[in-house]
């Protein structure tokens, strides 16, 4: 018998790599001073890859707890229901 008769060839492509959260996008913080009160705290300017990226949609990191974009998207889902027509509504964060 030959021996490249005998020889097995996969030629599968190589595996693709998922591109994670941490390749593409970065954390913008309120504060990044131990001192103030919004220390590690995402700011709203944060990507959403990062406020939404939980198992739960939920933000990920120290203040998942909070459930913050959760009641921002309830919050901002519910504010015409309550608006007179021609009003405009809009959320301000404060820490």
């Amino acid at each position: 018998m030959h021996p490249a008769a005998t020889t097995v060839t996969c030629c599968a492509p190589p595996p693709r790599r998922a591109k994670a959260a941490a390749d593409t996008v970065a954390p913008r913080f309120t504060s990044d001073r131990p001192a103030d009160s919004g220390f590690g705290q995402l700011a709203p300017s944060c990507p959403a890859e990062i406020t939404t990226g939980a198992d739960d949609e939920g933000e990920m990191g120290a203040y998942h707890f909070l459930q913050q974009s959760q009641r921002l998207a309830n919050l901002t889902s519910q504010l015409p229901v309550y608006l007179r027509f021609g009003l405009e509504a809009g959320v301000f964060f404060a820490t």
